[in-house]
């Protein structure tokens, strides 16, 4: 499982010519969870018109706000990873829909022209087919049409929020897998154990966050939840703890700082200071937070805190100042 840079409720598009059942699927795409935000399309043909203005293509993902001066043709780009939490300051982000949702049988064209006229676009494709037209759906998975197909029936509502999720997971992937490969070509890396996506679920879960956004210096996320109030999760490696570890010492820290490094009690955290082992170590502990540890491929230790540092909380576009109106546009 590969990590995500960055995570929030998308928009999900849904095309279906019932609309008792566009009704139903957007009840419970909105029960899931806060933030989540839907297209409703009964017509395929008018679903193609709006969704190919607003999906982009699929070329790498969301490259404006993690690369300045690219030029693919020469293999020239300069990574700028500390925009990436920007995402999170335009409310755009909840208008472009990451996920597709649409039957297969439709009396104006069908589930796969849609799907094949939207193939290039970045999104996931997801076709709702009947019991009988289930060959049709595996067909187009296996052709690479689809992402996914579910069956209509009893067990479609029960499945769908894991389908959801995972084709949710999958478009951010792809929207920051350039970016990640990049960041993993550094073995200290904490986004070289994929076991951490399982810690950012659980903090984001327990914390009542539904976005996160790569950040360095000290590396981490951002996590945001649909009020627009943040935490910044500090993640630290084993090696980067001694790294702090060996530095307090070289500059002369006081011991009860290098003894709390040492026995991973501490997280440190520059939010101030300009460096922990100055003049500001004799105040060490309000620059370092209390250490969690976390163990996956490898061990880490990690904090939260409602402390953003350089990050200004007041530039967040939050979920709830999205307008009603555009929580659940209808096309019908």
């Amino acid at each position: 499982m590969n990590m995500t840079l960055m995570s929030w409720p998308a928009r999900i598009a849904c095309i279906d010519d019932s609309t008792n059942f566009l009704q139903s699927i957007a009840s419970r795409i909105t029960s899931m969870g806060p933030n989540y935000t839907c297209d409703l399309f009964d017509e395929g043909r008018t679903a193609i018109e709006v969704l190919l203005e607003t999906i982009p293509e699929n070329n790498g993902g969301r490259t404006s706000e993690v690369f300045r001066d690219f030029d693919a043709a020469r293999g020239n780009f300069d990574v700028k990873l500390d925009d990436l939490h920007r995402i999170s300051q335009s409310i755009e982000r909840f208008m472009t829909p990451a996920i597709v949702l649409v039957d297969y049988s439709m009396p104006d064209i069908d589930g796969l022209a849609v799907c094949a006229a939207l193939r290039e676009k970045a999104a996931q494709l997801i076709l709702f087919t009947g019991q009988a037209d289930e060959s049709v759906g595996l067909a187009a998975f296996n052709d690479g049409l689809i992402d996914y197909f579910l069956p209509k029936g009893p067990d479609a509502g029960k499945m769908l929020p894991k389908v959801l999720e995972r084709s949710m997971r999958k478009y951010f992937q792809g929207q920051c897998k350039f970016a990640a490969d990049l960041i993993r070509m550094n073995p200290g890396s904490v986004l070289n154990d994929s076991a951490l996506e399982v810690l950012i679920d659980r903090v984001k879960g327990e914390g009542g966050f539904t976005e996160h956004y790569y950040v360095s210096n000290p590396e981490g996320f951002l996590l945001v939840r649909a009020d627009g109030s943040a935490g910044r999760l500090i993640i630290e490696t084993d090696e980067s703890m001694r790294a702090h570890e060996e530095a307090a010492v070289d500059n002369g820290a006081p011991h009860s700082l290098i003894e709390s490094l040492r026995r991973r009690l501490c997280v440190p955290y520059f939010w101030k200071s300009g460096g922990l082992y100055t003049v500001a170590s004799l105040d060490w502990k309000a620059y370092t937070l209390p250490a969690t540890m976390y163990t996956g491929g490898e061990t880490f230790y990690w904090a939260l805190t409602d402390n953003l540092g350089n990050l200004d909380p007041t530039l967040i576009a939050s979920y709830v100042s999205l307008p009603e109106q555009d929580r659940i546009r209808s096309y019908f």
